[in-house]
């Protein structure tokens, strides 16, 4: 027995052996591979503070982290996170004012390769002049619709949708002080007085009209009693901002035919669509009423080119106290590369009395914010510029257009994913209406 025991052990102890001497060893990984590329991601840049910085990429370049360089010394590392559905580097570092920096830009590894990009001659500007106080707070804005000034522009009234609950906000601009009403119809906003509205719905007296018909009605915000104005089209009107006790509207049913209110007598003029495309009414004008790049004069309801017909920029105010009017100018890019650097190229104008007078370089991806009314003191106009996707460093922020120089300058750093609406009551106040509330912008 003791011999089977001892061949026993023998086996077990060979099969053992055997096992151990036949699994192979992990093997190292193999080293990452690093390669320069010259193309350049798209970005945008966003200064927050004197030392901070964020740098912001598509996800699908895969960042994972930046490096900060002075020269050829490395001055810092920061990895990438994922915030609002892009990949952001948050920069910290004692910059100094005019120095240039440069960043090494790093993919995560792919197949054992990480790509490398550098984004050169970063200079660190960060201005902040402006004073924002808010004035009225919004739970849910409900968009360009749901908001007007009143034409004394001592008024502001808003729709906030207080977890779907519709409430209509009015704001003093005089004392700050905020009412809310309920019930009002939903739908559109208009600006009559500092008491009386301009809304729609689909019915009137506990009559409904039904297929492409609402009905357009004044409302009074301390009564709360309504009366008619006029039919417009449920599913496509285009109603603009009251001027002058006048507004142009859309007709219900095909072919679309535009008209002209008085709201002093409910007298109309009416446009067929052959001659006025109702999609070019201007809604979201305050100074005048506009169908393309032409005023509608409220009284006479004849039309009057402020800029040359044949120029394709969209006129976004026009400053009676200077006889200026302010463009902007949209154009698509067509990239053959995947995502895209650009999606748009753009530029602003201005025109003196019908003479283009200045016109900014053309910019990619930039958005301008002209105020709704303007306040230009000294021929300088004060706008918000953003920037989206680029393949150069730009600062999105309030800057100043000066006309006698042609020049522009940054005036306060200021950066937003929303889209803004500004109210430049006088040169030191903007009111500012954002998706989540109203605010005033105090101005040096």
């Amino acid at each position: 027995m003791r011999i089977h025991h001892l061949l026993l052990l023998a086996a077990l102890s060979f099969t053992a052996c055997s096992k151990h001497d036949t699994t192979p060893a992990t093997p190292p990984a193999p080293p990452l591979i690093y390669k320069y590329t010259a193309a350049i991601p798209p970005f945008f840049s966003t200064p927050l503070a004197t030392n901070q910085l964020q740098l912001t990429f598509p996800t699908s370049y895969h960042i994972a982290q930046v490096f900060l360089k002075k020269d050829t010394t490395v001055l810092g590392q920061f990895p990438v996170t994922r915030q609002s559905g892009n990949d952001n580097a948050n920069i910290t570092y004692p910059f100094e004012p005019g120095q240039q920096y440069s960043f090494i830009v790093e993919s995560a590894p792919a197949d054992g390769i990480v790509i490398r990009y550098a984004l050169r001659n970063y200079t660190h500007t960060y201005i902040t002049s402006f004073t924002f106080q808010q004035l009225l707070s919004l739970t849910q804005s409900l968009g360009l619709n749901e908001f007007d000034i009143s034409p004394s522009r001592k008024t502001l009234f808003i729709t906030d949708d207080e977890h779907n609950w519709l409430i209509t906000k009015r704001l003093s601009l005089t004392d700050g002080s905020i009412d809310s009403s309920s019930g009002v119809p939903y739908g559109v906003l208009r600006a009559i007085s500092d008491s009386e509205l301009l809304v729609s719905g689909s019915s009137y007296n506990g009559r409904f009209p039904g297929g492409d018909t609402a009905i357009l009605a004044r409302y009074n915000l301390y009564t709360k009693k309504t009366s008619f104005v006029a039919f417009v089209s449920a599913n496509y009107s285009r109603i603009s901002r009251i001027i002058d006790n006048h507004l142009l509207i859309t007709q219900p049913l095909y072919p679309g035919n535009s008209q002209l209110i008085s709201l002093v007598d409910t007298s109309t003029t009416t446009y067929p669509y052959s001659s006025v495309n109702f999609v070019l009414i201007g809604t979201n004008n305050f100074d005048h009423l506009y169908y393309r790049n032409q005023i509608v004069d409220p009284i006479t309801g004849t039309f009057h080119n402020l800029i040359p017909a044949t120029d394709s920029a969209g006129i976004e105010v026009t400053d009676n106290a200077t006889g200026y009017t302010i463009t902007s100018w949209y154009s698509p890019i067509f990239p053959d590369s995947v995502p895209p650097v650009g999606y748009y190229k753009s530029h602003l104008g201005v025109y003196a009395h019908g003479n283009s007078i200045y016109q900014s370089n053309n910019l990619t991806n930039c958005s301008f914010n002209i105020p709704r009314q303007t306040s230009i003191t000294n021929n300088r106009l004060v706008f918000y510029e953003s920037f989206g996707w680029d393949t150069t460093f730009h600062i999105s922020g309030y800057y100043q257009l000066d006309l006698n120089t042609k020049t522009t300058t940054l005036l306060h750093c200021y950066s937003t994913p929303y889209g803004t609406e500004d109210f430049q009551l006088d040169p030191h106040t903007i009111i500012s209406v954002h998706a989540d509330g109203v605010y005033r912008v105090t101005l040096p």
